[in-house]
């Protein structure tokens, strides 16, 4: 486990190289929903941890869920994401595979600023690529579209929602995607949140995730994050915890 040494090694490197630095990094995980924040221009942000997820008979490990994000310009984004990941699944058959998930590109763009009551909105566009490990090639590319919007309705409270499609690389029919998060920061370091993420497809029952965890910046440019989530319907059967770190390398 050579992960856990490396962050060690950001987290206690990076604080003296951020002094001077007023803003704290603001980071897309750990929540499955996505705030309406851009990576300022020119800038890289590497966000990355690891997470278990237990689904009935399946049980996922990922090792590392990677995700760049470079400022292209003041209101847009790129990304880059990339997943490790081993599944083990003990019925109705036993599997163990390991590798890399398809890769993810996209774009975040903000149509609009918070003023008042009215949110920030922006605008989230991926692409799954057919470029994996074999045993997670999958079949066709998919998609995903996104409308973000915040409500900042104080320095510390803040309440998101996400709406969307996706297209994923399994079924050909599109689900729906909607969230709703509320995230409290009680000091400039500390923050908390708790999300439910609901999904929708035409021929399966609806699936509503509930999520929450805290957030911690050791220094301005770095993040450390722990969640748990659950499945409102199933929780005892589908549920997960995950750990990571965010770092604004320049």
């Amino acid at each position: 486990m050579k992960f856990f040494p490396f962050l060690l090694l950001v987290v206690l490197a990076l604080p003296a190289a951020a002094q001077g630095t007023e803003d704290f990094v603001s980071a897309d995980r750990p929540g499955m929903s996505t705030g309406t924040d851009i990576v300022p221009r020119h800038s890289l942000q590497w966000e990355t941890g690891l997470s278990f997820l237990r689904d009935d008979g399946l049980r996922s490990f990922n090792w590392n869920n990677s995700l760049l994000r470079f400022g292209l310009l003041p209101w847009m984004e790129l990304r880059l994401e990339a997943n490790l990941t081993q599944e083990r699944q003990t019925r109705p058959s036993e599997i163990d595979i390991f590798g890399l998930e398809p890769l993810s590109i996209g774009t975040k763009i903000r149509l609009r600023e918070g003023d008042g009551p009215l949110p920030a909105v922006a605008l989230l566009c991926n692409a799954v690529l057919p470029v994996s490990s074999p045993a997670f090639r999958p079949d066709r590319p998919g998609a995903s579209l996104t409308l973000l919007g915040e409500h900042n309705f104080t320095d510390a409270f803040c309440v998101g929602w996400n709406l969307g499609g996706i297209w994923d690389r399994i079924d050909t029919e599109p689900a729906g995607y909607a969230a709703l998060c509320v995230s409290y920061g009680f000091t400039g370091r500390l923050g908390a949140f708790v999300e439910s993420n609901n999904f929708f497809r035409k021929e399966d029952a609806p699936q509503y995730l509930v999520e929450g965890g805290v957030t911690f910046h050791p220094s301005p440019r770095v993040q450390l994050d722990l969640y748990g989530d659950l499945s409102a319907s199933a929780f005892r059967s589908w549920y997960g915890v995950g750990a990571g770190i965010t770092w604004l390398i320049f």
